[in-house]
């Protein structure tokens, strides 16, 4: 049987995942310990994506029906 490198790497991913899988499971609580600091960490990023999802929406609207009418009243001619 012979193995092409495409198999030969998708087996060593398999085989790398299963071992890094039991030794996440042997350690859970340091595991979890590092996946809390991260978490901890990454929260102001979380929190500012999360905060830029729901404005956006009132954005677009504010965008569409205010500073459209100011644009059109304001346009200038451009020096180039």
């Amino acid at each position: 049987m012979k193995i092409d490198k495409s198999t030969a790497r998708n087996i060593i991913w398999i085989l790398l995942s299963v071992i890094s899988f039991i030794v996440v499971m042997l350690n859970l609580d340091k595991a979890l310990m590092i996946a809390l600091k991260a978490i901890h960490i990454f929260m102001p990023v979380i929190l500012g994506l999360c905060l830029a999802f729901i404005i956006n929406p009132l954005m677009n609207i504010f965008e569409t029906k205010v500073f459209s009418r100011i644009g059109e009243k304001t346009k200038r001619k451009s020096i180039f």
